[in-house]
């Protein structure tokens, strides 16, 4: 009866090959002949997988337009060679050239000291081979569908889904491409060999094309279960692709931090940036979190700069202050040198007090300029200090931050999740550099400015950044958390309901006290690091005649 009901199911369950040719044909695909993805400069090459030509830039159009691979020679088709394989063992010898083979009478396979190999002489003898049956149902179907597919049995093309579904990761400044462009630039690499040889009149082993057959499988298993473990592959199960390309994947705008502990070396209470309401969060980390935001504000920043200026005051490049006619400012800071920016100050540890370029003319000659910073310190800093200093894409982009992070939150999330009080909102501080000044900006006065100096620009700053996350202490124990490397995962929250939603949540009693009206909030932590803060000894400081 289970046989039965099995035989039924795949009856009714419809599977044809895709005419390949003809989907290349009628979707106008184009061809990728690069194996190289990004040129010298960290873009996409135009003619490889990422390509920006090819595949468009908007999110529409990256994640619908499809490509080709030309294999410059007939292979089978994935699902083909694999049920084949299951009709015939030795097509996989024949593949790789391993023994010769011949048609007998019947139309099976075998055999001949005389005969020959490889996918050529399949597809030269395909109307003469006959699929051998037998009383299983199972064989029974699979010779069914290899009949009705008969025509496809071969393509010259690979098709390349759309650069949206494939994974491209960024890990500190590093760009690292996902298992599915590995295997497409696999089969690239060995079908140019192929092609070469040809070209210059070379015999390309069988065991090549057999590599490039196997190639083609392994793409084939990467849209089903990624793993040999089930050879029938399909979508769902721990390695099916759903599970492992979409479920897996990281969120968008979210970051994971370090935790450490929060500045206590304040005159009073209001000063504590880190407390029951407010998280203090790397400069870099908001501008990942709310990178739409950011390059919004960065944007706003340079129209406000450069609208209604005919003559803009610069530095040139001795640093005296020079008026300008500015170059097309909409096409200097258009929304894709924004992005390249914000993304190089993210990733970029050691670059992130980079002047800024600003094409000018002078006497209708063009030059480059520095935009001057236009700050007012309340430092003992010299006028003359002020003048010489450029603005900085640091500049912008803390001013962008800080503009972004008003009225939002963050939920800040310790895994695993194993109560309710593993995730928590809180309202936002920025910290930017470890040395911070009062400045104010057109009227705007930040407390907590980068201190940034002429002699700082263009140097190393990978000791000057604060990338850890400040917590209020009474949250740890909730999560389970301390400061020996703990790491907690932050998400921007967007919508204007959502974060007045969060707000009014941090004045519950909830976010206090849980149902068994215990605390939620532990005080002891808070209390320690007070007591140690008030009773350090700096190594400059001399005790003389300490008494206790």
């Amino acid at each position: 009866m289970a046989l039965l009901k099995d035989q039924i199911r795949q009856d009714n369950l419809q599977v044809s090959l895709l005419d390949v040719d003809d989907f290349v044909k009628k979707n106008n695909l184009v061809e990728i002949t690069n194996p190289v993805i990004f040129d010298t400069s960290s873009n996409p090459t135009n003619d490889g997988l990422l390509s920006n030509t090819i595949f468009g830039i908007t999110k529409e159009s990256r994640a619908s337009t499809f490509a080709y691979i030309s294999l410059k020679k007939k292979f089978l088709q994935p699902l083909i060679y694999r049920i084949w394989g299951k009709v015939d063992s030795k097509i996989k010898s024949v593949i790789h050239g391993i023994g010769t083979y011949s048609i007998d009478k019947s139309g099976n396979i075998v055999e001949d000291p005389k005969g020959d190999n490889g996918i050529d002489f399949l597809r030269k003898n395909l109307d003469k081979i006959k699929f051998r049956e037998t009383d299983s149902i199972k064989r029974e179907r699979y010779i069914k569908f290899l009949n009705a597919n008969r025509k496809n049995f071969f393509t010259d093309k690979l098709i390349v889904i759309p650069p949206f579904f494939r994974d491209i990761k960024v890990d500190g400044g590093k760009i690292s491409v996902g298992d599915i462009n590995k295997l497409y630039i696999n089969v690239m690499v060995s079908a140019s060999a192929i092609g070469d040889s040809e070209d210059y009149g070379f015999s390309i082993s069988k065991s090549v094309e057999g590599r490039l057959q196997e190639g083609l499988i392994e793409i084939y298993k990467w849209f089903g279960t990624g793993t040999d473990s089930n050879p029938n592959g399909g979508l769902p199960g721990k390695f099916g692709v759903i599970r492992r390309a979409n479920l897996s994947k990281t969120t968008d705008y979210a970051t994971r931090l370090v935790m450490s502990a929060p500045k206590l070396d304040v005159e009073n209470m209001s000063e504590l940036r880190a407390d029951f309401d407010y998280s203090v969060l790397p400069m870099t980390s908001a501008a990942a979190n709310f990178f739409p935001f950011v390059i919004f504000h960065m944007r706003r920043f340079f129209e406000n700069e450069f609208i209604g200026n005919t003559k803009y005051p610069v530095l040139d490049k001795k640093g005296n202050l020079i008026y300008v006619e500015v170059e097309d400012y909409q096409l200097q800071f258009s929304d894709e040198v924004l992005k390249k920016e914000l993304d190089r100050f993210i990733h970029g540890y050691s670059d992130r007090f980079r002047a800024i370029d600003l094409v000018c003319k002078v006497n209708g000659k063009q030059v480059v300029a520095d935009m001057k910073f236009k700050g007012n310190f309340f430092d003992e800093i010299t006028e003359d200090e002020k003048k010489a200093r450029p603005i900085t894409w640091c500049d912008v982009i803390y001013i962008a931050c800080e503009e972004a992070i008003k009225d939002r939150m963050i939920l800040i999330t310790r895994y695993p999740i194993d109560t309710f009080y593993n995730e928590f909102a809180t309202k936002i501080r920025l910290s930017s550099t470890i040395e911070t000044e009062k400045v104010t900006i057109n009227g705007i006065t930040y407390d907590y400015y980068p201190k940034i100096r002429k002699e700082d620009i263009g140097t190393d700053t990978s000791n000057k950044f604060i990338d850890t996350m400040n917590i209020c202490n009474g949250y740890l124990d909730s999560i389970g958390g301390d400061y020996d490397g703990d790491m907690v995962t932050i998400k921007g929250v967007y919508t204007d309901e959502a974060n007045a939603e969060l707000k009014k949540q941090l004045e519950t009693n909830i976010h206090f006290i849980n149902l068994g009206g215990n605390p939620v909030i532990s005080t002891a932590k808070e209390a320690i690091q007070a007591i140690y803060a008030m009773t350090l000894t700096m190594p400059e400081t001399k005790l003389e005649k300490v008494k206790f």
